[in-house]
Order: structure tokens, then C-alpha cells, then sequence
């Protein structure tokens, strides 16, 4: 006989034996795993349980063995955040109440680690139990509990030759370029074809700056030092910048060597002394939270001066961000960014009256409610130069801001 083998418990022959006679079936539900007390065991037909206990499993799967009808292997899956004990014995639990030990095997000393220890893996149990008539096993499994085993879900992955589930690149993948066996997101194409579409630009407003470089302003492109970038008000220090690179307010600018979130193209929007910038201010945590806001970051990095900001087209160094809360109706708000933004102004209008997005003094968009009660939506979406100063305005309660963005 093997060294490590599985066989039936007597309780467990007798209730296979009896549902062959009355051609019922005896539930198969729990694996439970043991760790023999610290030493090797021995299974035998007399056991109700295993020497000592150190785990349940819920069976996630049972099947005849290919090469003997009579062969049944049990399968469970041990999660990687389990363990911290050496399996060194196995039981198949159930029958009507699921607490009945069927089949009891030993096993190789095996330990289980836990994260926590430093190393974590996710461990397969088999046990091959011999049975004269397979069909009176019956798997029953609990749902809220079962775990797949990572084969079982690579096996149903698809393949050419076969329908099955489909693994989806992660955005890297997508960058990469390299991974022909999964399916691409919406998502993952349009960082793709945002990023390429950026570094196009990127590239040509460089061989740009590299051919005006002596006629804007002589001015070195590139400085290189250590800097300090703060999310909460998105300021940038870095000693001598200002003169380093020639800036200006509005010139978009790109910070290398502090991570990619701010390795995104921004806007210098305000200029504090020759050694710190805002950058996309209503961006930074404190205001609109949005996607240019700066990580902290303390450390060495390269700044390029990309374009400057007569020759930045809208939506360079630039991006929408939310400021619903920091925008009032009938309010006027001054564009001190150096560079053209554009607004985005939704209001809804549930009465007769009209609102519009007014920019110096002139109307750049409105909306009008319907004579009889209705509702009316839509969007105003103007661009605001730089210099200028826009209000969203009402001339009754009837209209509610809906949605209140700017790109900047």
C-alpha cells in the first residue's frame, strides 16, 4: 500500500452500502484538515474524525477519476490568508447532517503559511477516495463559501478553440502593448489613444520650442533639482525655477521623476516668487479635488517648459474638475489661469424663466423654461478667455444649477 492513501470510514461504507440498496445518495460537504497532533497518522476504517482538527473546508468540487470508475476525487481550496499549521491528515464530512466523517486520509507534512509570516500561497486538496458505486455520492455545496481553485478558473478561461470566460488587460497591459491573449477595455483604449495623442503633442510643441527657443525668450527648456509638490493647494517649490525655464503664467509645464500621477502636463496659474508656482489651482484638495492635483512628493526631478502660453492650444495642461460647491449663481468669477478655459454650466429650468452663462457682459449660452410648468436641461458650455471674467445667471428661482465644471 502507498505511504499516504484515503479510505472509508465504517460509518461511511455503511451509509454508501445502504443508499446503493434504497438508490439514494449521501451527501459529500465539508473537507476538514488535521494536523495529526504533531505527528504522522495512520487512517483506519474505525476513525469518526481526525486526530486533531485545524481547519474546515467547504468541498468545491468531486469528480470520477479518469483512469478507475471506482476512483472519486474531492477537491477544496485553502484561502492564501489561512493557516499557520502543517497539514498532516484529511476527512470528507457529511451525510444528512453534514457532521458525519466519511473518508479519512494522511497526507504529507505540508505547512500552511499566512501572509503575516511573509510568505502566503493558496493551497489544493485532493483526496482520491475508492467507492464501489460513484453514484451515490452527491456533492452539495454551500455557495456563500465555496472558493474556486485558481486551475478550475484558468481552465475555463477562452482560448481560439473554445468559448469560455475572458480575461481583460489591465490598463499597464493595454500601455505595454504586449498581451495578445486578453481583451481590451473601453477604459484601457482610451488611455492608449489619450496618452499617444499627448505625447504627440508633447513632441511637437518641443521641436516647436526647440526652433522659437531664440526668438520668445532665450531661456533654458529644462532644470533639473529638488523640489517639493503639495496636493492641498497644488504648489510647486523648487529653488530658481522661474528664471531656470523662463515661465510666465499660463506656460504648461511637465514634472518628471515624482511619480505619473504628476508626470501629467499642468498649468502654471500663478507665480508666487521665482521658486513657487500654483499649478491648476482648483485642482488641489482643498478646491475641486480633481485630476491634477499634485501628489506629495519631496525629491529630485526634471521640469520642461512644453509650451508657452500664447502658443497652448485649449486642453494642454488642462483637464475638467468639478466646482459645483465653489461657484455661485449670479456671481462673478474672474479668469486669472494666463491661458483660455473652457465652462460647462448645466441648468435645469422648471418654470418660465431663462439662465445663461454671461461671459464679459455678453451672453455665451442660455437655456429657457417652457411656458406651461415642464422641465428644460441642457448644458451651456462656453470658452472663457483669459482675463475675462463669466457668471451663470438666473432671473428667477425657477432655474437650478446642475452640474458646474470648468477645463483648466
Amino acid at each position: 500500500m502507498s505511504n499516504f492513501y484515503t479510505l472509508l470510514t465504517r460509518v461511511g461504507a455503511a451509509l454508501h452500502a445502504n443508499a446503493q440498496v434504497n438508490q439514494t445518495t449521501v451527501p459529500w460537504t465539508h473537507m476538514r484538515l488535521g494536523d495529526g497532533n504533531g505527528a504522522a497518522v495512520t487512517p483506519t476504517e474505525n476513525q469518526t474524525g481526525l486526530v486533531r482538527q485545524v481547519h474546515t473546508l467547504q468541498i468545491t468540487d468531486i469528480a470520477v477519476h479518469p483512469d478507475n470508475p471506482n476512483w472519486v476525487v474531492v477537491e477544496a481550496v485553502v484561502p492564501s490568508d489561512v493557516g499557520g499549521w502543517t497539514v498532516r491528515e484529511a476527512a470528507i464530512y457529511g451525510g444528512a447532517d453534514g457532521n458525519t466523517c466519511i473518508a479519512v486520509g494522511n497526507y504529507p507534512e505540508t505547512y500552511k503559511p499566512v501572509l503575516a509570516e511573509g510568505a502566503g500561497r493558496e493551497m489544493v486538496m485532493r483526496m482520491v477516495v475508492e467507492i464501489s458505486s460513484v453514484a451515490t455520492v452527491k456533492l452539495q455545496i454551500d455557495p456563500a463559501v465555496a472558493i474556486a481553485s485558481r486551475a478550475w478558473v484558468e481552465s475555463l478561461v477562452a482560448t481560439p478553440a473554445k468559448a469560455g470566460l475572458v480575461k481583460f488587460a489591465s490598463q499597464q497591459e493595454h500601455l505595454d502593448g504586449e498581451t495578445s491573449s486578453k481583451a481590451a477595455t473601453p477604459t484601457g483604449v482610451h488611455a492608449v489613444v489619450g496618452i499617444a495623442t499627448e505625447q504627440v503633442m508633447v513632441e511637437v510643441l518641443l521641436d516647436r520650442a526647440r526652433i522659437t527657443k531664440l526668438e520668445d525668450d532665450g531661456g533654458l527648456l529644462q532644470i533639473t533639482g529638488n523640489a517639493t509638490l503639495t496636493g492641498t493647494d497644488n504648489k510647486l517649490v523648487m529653488v530658481g525655477i522661474v528664471p531656470g525655464i523662463k515661465l510666465q503664467k499660463g506656460d504648461v509645464i511637465q514634472i518628471a521623476g515624482a511619480g505619473e500621477v504628476n508626470a501629467k502636463l499642468r498649468t502654471v496659474e500663478s507665480i508666487i516668487n521665482s521658486g513657487e508656482l500654483i499649478l491648476n489651482y482648483e485642482h488641489c484638495g482643498s478646491r475641486g479635488n480633481g485630476p491634477l492635483k499634485l501628489q506629495d512628493y519631496s525629491g529630485p526631478v526634471t521640469i520642461t517648459r512644453i509650451a508657452k502660453w500664447h502658443s497652448a492650444p485649449l486642453g494642454l495642461g488642462q483637464a475638467w474638475v468639478s466646482v459645483m460647491s465653489l461657484r455661485a449663481v449670479n456671481t462673478d468669477y474672474p479668469n486669472t489661469t494666463g491661458r483660455p478655459f473652457q465652462v460647462s454650466v448645466t441648468l435645469l429650468d422648471s418654470g418660465a424663466g431663462s439662465g445663461a452663462v454671461v461671459v464679459d457682459g455678453v451672453s455665451a449660452g442660455s437655456v429657457s423654461g417652457p411656458s406651461s410648468e415642464g422641465h428644460t436641461q441642457a448644458p451651456i458650455m462656453p470658452i472663457v478667455p483669459s482675463g475675462s471674467t463669466y457668471r451663470a445667471a438666473r432671473d428667477n428661482a425657477s432655474q437650478t444649477i446642475q452640474a458646474f465644471s470648468e477645463m483648466r
